[in-house]
């Protein structure tokens, strides 16, 4: 009995564990991310003319601190959603193992999907590879034709509206 009860602590700690991990590995993608831009921004304002512009500050409580103008612009912060993302997805995975290890019925439940899951699988007739790559292929060209009509049609269309205007502009301004 003892043993059951160490292995679902032993279990409940690693996972709990792993989710420790998860935040921290996401905490340092976030930094890393922020650093990123952060570099971006001021090489791209190296390259870029200097103008006086106003100085931007963010809401108090934003998790974000905007110093410098223009563009000397830098921002430090977290990426929230992708911290409360993985939260969400960790809190999720906790309750459904601790259902799964202190609840009977959830894990007859789990098993039974499971089982029935897997003979589904096993009836799922295959189609042969010669005939996916070549519809594959039908896919791929029926796609490319698809976006090359579009295209055609969107320079026709951009060059025709931009002829109308300067046809319209240049006989209200003739007048």
């Amino acid at each position: 009995m003892t043993a059951v009860r160490l292995t679902k602590l032993t279990s409940l700690f690693a996972v709990l564990a792993l989710v420790f991990a998860l935040f921290c590995a996401a905490s340092t993608v976030c930094a890393a991310d922020t650093e990123a831009e952060t570099t971006a921004a001021a090489e791209a304002g190296e390259t870029e003319a200097t103008g006086t512009e106003p100085e931007t500050t963010e809401p108090a409580g934003s998790g974000t601190v905007t110093t410098g103008t223009g563009t000397d612009t830098e921002k430090k912060g977290l990426n929230w959603d992708l911290i409360i993302t993985i939260g969400v997805i960790g809190v999720a995975v906790i309750v459904l193992l601790l259902l799964y290890l202190f609840n009977v019925k959830f894990r007859e439940r789990v098993k039974k999907f499971f089982k029935e899951y897997r003979s589904e699988l096993k009836k799922i007739v295959w189609s042969p590879a010669r005939d996916v790559k070549k519809n594959t292929i039908v896919v791929i060209v029926v796609a490319l034709a698809f976006a090359i009509a579009i295209g055609i049609l969107d320079v026709v269309f951009s060059r025709g509206f931009s002829s109308i205007t300067n046809l319209i502009t240049g006989s209200v301004s003739a007048s």
